[in-house]
């Protein structure tokens, strides 16, 4: 007689895998980005390159167990840009500016400054580019 017959009685065995196989669609279901608000994930030691539309906020997250930093070359088609960020966790800095939960900065870019960004372990952060076009951050952690 094999273990599995003094376990389980036939009937339990299918009961079993109808449990298991709705346990594996609700974790499929819930951990698909269909569902999930769009965040930008902070990472050390790559270049990416984020794009700001005008008045729509972005929100930036650091996932990791340490604080990411990173230098953001601004490229735009205006001559300045006003960009404005909340501190929804946490905190980081921008350009040395301490920035921790709940509060917000504005901070004027031109094409061709670079950001010095800042975010410790868990830190959340929305950024909205207040000007009239679309504005470029190449960031390198």
């Amino acid at each position: 007689m094999y273990l599995s017959q003094l376990i389980f009685h036939n009937g339990d065995i299918s009961m079993l895998r109808k449990i298991g196989f709705t346990l594996l669609c609700a974790v499929a279901t819930f951990s698909s980005s269909t569902y999930s608000s769009v965040t930008h994930t902070l990472q050390a030691g790559v270049t990416l390159e984020y794009e700001f539309p005008p008045n729509e906020p972005l929100v930036f997250v650091n996932y990791l167990y340490w604080e990411v930093a990173a230098d953001c070359k601004i490229t735009s088609e205006d001559p300045s840009n006003e960009l404005f960020a909340e501190a929804l966790a946490k905190a980081g800095k921008i350009n040395g500016v301490t920035l921790s939960k709940g509060n917000t900065m504005k901070v004027t870019v031109h094409s061709g400054d670079i950001l010095k960004l800042s975010a410790e372990s868990g830190a959340k952060v929305q950024i909205t580019n207040f000007g009239p076009h679309t504005l470029k951050a190449t960031c390198t952690a």
